[in-house]
């Protein structure tokens, strides 16, 4: 019971940063690594749900987390990469597939050490773009990316780091407004679109 109270705790604490984050004005382009402080106690969280051996415990954290990211990840919000965060290429589950540098590590299952509990562990978090050759029915239309975008992604190796800008779209078919979550295999999917693409050679 303490535990998840915690972890409910832990996402009442995103909310109240997101709201502050929201009052002070935001700007069209998103900062990648903002984004993931704000929803790390609910990623966090959806792990726990995950494992969580009471249903009813489980339902209520992951409705608690998936508040907190229906509002951080919502449809038509633009990211762009930084210093502190960039893109990566990545083909677990797609070919249109990418995650980011400051998800550590990348292949998005990361344990990190707290006071009292041990490890923390965070789901798989990748990002899904769609083109006319290659999308999920419920995207619509005018969220492809374009083709020329597409061609260009699929030239490079996975691994390849890069900047860019990506666009969050709507799936009909989500478990959010941008999103799927599957608790079996721990992996949250975003889905996107491709604005620009730079391949960082550092």
């Amino acid at each position: 019971m303490k535990r998840h109270l915690d972890i409910l705790i832990r996402v009442a604490v995103c909310v109240f940063l997101y709201s502050a984050i929201a009052a002070s004005g935001e700007a069209k382009d998103v900062e990648l690594e903002r984004t993931i402080n704000v929803l790390s106690g609910a990623l966090q969280a959806l792990t726990e749900s995950s494992k969580d051996p009471c249903p009813i415990c489980a339902e209520q954290t992951k409705k608690k987390a998936f508040e907190v990211i229906n509002t951080e990840l919502r449809a038509k919000r633009v990211f762009s990469s930084g210093d502190l965060c960039r893109f990566i290429r990545t083909t677990e589950f797609s070919v249109n597939e990418l995650s980011l540098t400051c998800y550590p590590p990348f292949s998005g299952r990361d344990k990190e050490p707290t006071q009292d509990q041990g490890t923390v562990e965070f789901p798989l978090l990748t990002f899904r773009f769609h083109t006319p050759e290659q999308y999920l029915v419920g995207i619509a239309e005018k969220d492809f990316t374009l083709t020329v975008l597409g061609d260009q992604y699929h030239s490079w190796p996975p691994g390849t780091i890069f900047d860019g800008k990506l666009e969050l779209v709507r799936y009909e078919y989500g478990d959010g407004p941008t999103y799927n979550y599957y608790p079996k295999r721990n992996h949250l999917e975003v889905h996107c679109r491709l604005l620009d693409l730079k391949k960082n050679d550092l």
